[in-house]
């Protein structure tokens, strides 16, 4: 929920689906709270849970063997290109094949 005033969305509730805190200024934070519109630190609503009763997962990969490392690296390159760059990727390969067939039929 926002909490400036002069915004639209100032105490409109939104839904949190991913709940992650980062500690920042020694204090533990909600990323997901930051409202869009302003930009303003937003007004956590969920039920307190004191900072010892939390998950925090700090240097996971750093932890990990070498073989984990590459195994969940891998896999988050690939869910990370599915997502983000395969389409993408297509679209340019098919403009390219296309502009290609017409430069070849145009000669």
């Amino acid at each position: 929920m926002c909490t400036n005033p002069e915004c639209c969305n100032f105490a409109v509730e939104k839904e949190v689906l991913t709940h992650t805190h980062v500690i920042r200024d020694g204090r533990s934070f909600c990323p997901e709270t930051v409202c869009r519109k302003c930009g303003a630190e937003g007004k956590d609503l969920t039920p307190f849970v004191p900072i010892s009763k939390k998950n925090f997962v700090i240097g996971e990969i750093a932890s990990m063997s070498k073989e984990k490392k590459v195994e969940v690296l891998k896999k988050r390159s690939h869910d990370h290109f599915k997502k983000n760059i395969a389409e993408k990727k297509d679209s340019l390969i098919k403009r390219a094949v296309g502009e290609m067939k017409a430069k070849v039929q145009g000669s």
